[in-house]
């Protein structure tokens, strides 16, 4: 809180969300709490301190697993390299960096090229798809090859193992949330006068977030629906007293 106190300062700002920073730190170490930016911060601290604590991680931990490696943190770069001893190395990471999505978190791919350099990893390139389909991967690549800057050298292009039927995939470009919900359901409107049923449509989104315009469309059309995997964004206890309050 203090470095960032003084940080705000230079910068010209305010020191108040300095002053809250401390405040929350004061209640973390009350109720001996720690988030999940203390698990790696606190764990830096510890590895970077103590070196008998450092090798004792290094000879308990004989390897080290990095999932979805292209959207690391500064943070989470550092604590890699506290981990990973260089002098036996024994590192896999799994990454695309064509699928980096955290930069709004601080994500760098250039922690994925100092790992490569750090500790002369050897890359291994997976072309095959088992997942999509051809059409799906033909949009992927049109995309992937206009990258000009990557940190690994792309092989050839993706390829599928699956088969699918033509004109699986269709792309709508939307201007806003409203949009696209209007747009989802005029599908879905034109497909119930084609003869299909409700049960034929699936919406699929990556986070509940994401479906709450389209849910609301669902709602006004009288169009039913089941949320599976959640309860849904009206039936949320603090969203469904307002909707009571306000019908009230």
């Amino acid at each position: 809180p203090q470095e960032y106190g003084v940080f705000l300062k230079d910068e010209g700002g305010s020191s108040v969300p300095a002053e809250y920073y401390a405040k929350y730190e004061r209640h973390m170490r009350t109720f001996n709490l720690l988030d999940y930016d203390d698990l790696i911060w606190w764990t830096i601290r510890l590895l970077r301190g103590v070196p008998a604590v450092r090798r004792i991680v290094h000879d308990t931990f004989r390897f080290v697993l990095i999932d979805e490696c292209q959207d690391t943190t500064f943070a989470q770069h550092e604590l890699i390299g506290l981990l990973v001893p260089e002098r036996r190395p024994n590192l896999f990471a799994v990454a695309d960096e064509n699928q980096t999505i955290f930069e709004w978190n601080n994500a760098r791919i250039q922690n994925l090229a100092d790992m490569i350099k750090r500790y002369g990893m050897e890359v291994k390139n997976l072309n095959r798809s088992y997942r999509c389909p051809p059409e799906v991967l033909q949009l992927a690549n049109k995309v992937i090859f206009k990258v000009n800057s990557r940190v690994v050298e792309r092989h050839g292009e993706l390829i599928s193992e699956k088969n699918a039927r033509p004109g699986c995939v269709s792309i709508q470009i939307c201007e806003s949330d409203e949009d696209e919900a209007t747009h989802i359901l005029n599908i879905i409107k034109d497909g119930l006068k084609e003869g299909r049923l409700l049960g034929d449509f699936a919406i699929i989104g990556r986070t509940r977030f994401a479906l709450r315009e389209v849910e609301t469309a669902l709602k006004r059309a009288d169009i039913p629906y089941v949320i599976v995997g959640d309860s849904g964004f009206l039936k949320a206890p603090e969203v469904a007293a307002y909707v009571a309050a306000l019908r009230i």
